[in-house]
C-alpha cells in the first residue's frame, strides 16, 4: 500500500510506469532521509503514469512534434510565457522555412539556447507544448489520464505529490473526488497558474470552488529556475490557505521532477503530511 500517490507530468512517454516509480521512490526517500525522517525507506511512492497514453498513434494532438503548423492561442501562451520566464525577448515577423512565424522560430530557438531545458531540441520543446495541449483538447485522453490516477488512488493514500501537468490533472481530478483519502497534495513546477490553464480547468473556476476536494493542505513547491512553473505563488489566483513555498533548483534542470522530488520544501512537506 503506497501512503504517498505520485503523478508525472510531461516527456515520460518515452519512459515506462515501472522505472518512473522506482525514480520518484529513490528521490522521495533520498529528500526524507535528508531532511531526518526517522524511516524513509519504508515510505511506499506509488505513481500514477499515463505517459503511455500518447502512444496512441495520434501522439500530441494528431501530428508529429516537428511539424509545421501554425502554433494556435493557446500553444502561442505557453511559448510566450516560458520566454518571458527565462528573459528571452523574440523578434521578428513574416514565416521562416519551417512554416512558424519567425517569432516563434526565434523564441523557440532561444528556449533550447538557455540552460533551462538541459539538452532539449526544438522539437523537444514543441512536443512539451503539444502534450499539454492535447491534454486539453482530447476530453477521451483527458478522462483517460483521470482513470490512471482514479486506479492509483488507495484507501491508505495521504499525500498526493503532481508535478507540472501531472499538478493539473491531479487537481482537476480531486475535486471530482472529494471521496478520496488524500489529504494532502504538493503541487510541484505546476503551470496551474497560467491564465490560459486557468481558463481551461474543468469543471470550470468559480469563487468558491477553486479547493481541491478532500485535501486539506496544499503545498505549492517552484523554482526559481523554473520555466513551466510561470506562476510561482497560486495563493492569489486560487486559494489564500495554500502554503507557496519557493525552490532551488540546478538551472539546467530546472523543471525536472528529480530536482523537485528531493528539495527541501518538498521533502519538509512530505514529512509533515506522513505524520
Amino acid at each position: 500500500m503506497a501512503a504517498i500517490l505520485g503523478v508525472h507530468g510531461i516527456w515520460c512517454d518515452q519512459a515506462t510506469g515501472p522505472a518512473t516509480q522506482r525514480e520518484w521512490t529513490e528521490r522521495v526517500r533520498i529528500g526524507l532521509q535528508e531532511n531526518h525522517h526517522p524511516d524513509p525507506h519504508s515510505v511506499e511512492v506509488r505513481v500514477a503514469y499515463y505517459g503511455h497514453l500518447y502512444l496512441d498513434g495520434k501522439g500530441t494532438t494528431g501530428i508529429t512534434a516537428d511539424d509545421p503548423e501554425d502554433l494556435d492561442e493557446f500553444e502561442q501562451e505557453i511559448l510566450f510565457g516560458m520566454v518571458e520566464a527565462a528573459g528571452i525577448a523574440p523578434a521578428g515577423s513574416g514565416q521562416d522555412k519551417l512554416g512558424l512565424p519567425s517569432s516563434f522560430q526565434t523564441a523557440l530557438r532561444g528556449l533550447v539556447n538557455t540552460p533551462f531545458f538541459g539538452s532539449a531540441t526544438t522539437s523537444g520543446v514543441l512536443w512539451l507544448i503539444k502534450q499539454v495541449r492535447r491534454y486539453f483538447a482530447d476530453t477521451a485522453f483527458r478522462a483517460a489520464v483521470h482513470r490512471e490516477i482514479e486506479i492509483a488512488m488507495e484507501d491508505d493514500t495521504k499525500v498526493v505529490v503532481a508535478h507540472s501537468l501531472g499538478s493539473v490533472a491531479a487537481y482537476e481530478a480531486l475535486r471530482a473526488h472529494p471521496e478520496w483519502p488524500a489529504r494532502t497534495l504538493i503541487t510541484l513546477g505546476s503551470p496551474l497558474g497560467l491564465p490560459g490553464i486557468m481558463k481551461r480547468i474543468s469543471p470550470a473556476l468559480s469563487r468558491g470552488t477553486e479547493w481541491p476536494g478532500s485535501v486539506r493542505t496544499w503545498v505549492n513547491v517552484a523554482a526559481k529556475e523554473d520555466p513551466v512553473a510561470l506562476v510561482k505563488k497560486l495563493r492569489t489566483p486560487y486559494d489564500r490557505r495554500i502554503d507557496d513555498r519557493p525552490a532551488i533548483n540546478t538551472i539546467i534542470r530546472g523543471h525536472d521532477a528529480s530536482q523537485y522530488l528531493r528539495n527541501l520544501s518538498t521533502a519538509t512537506a512530505l514529512i509533515d503530511a506522513l505524520r
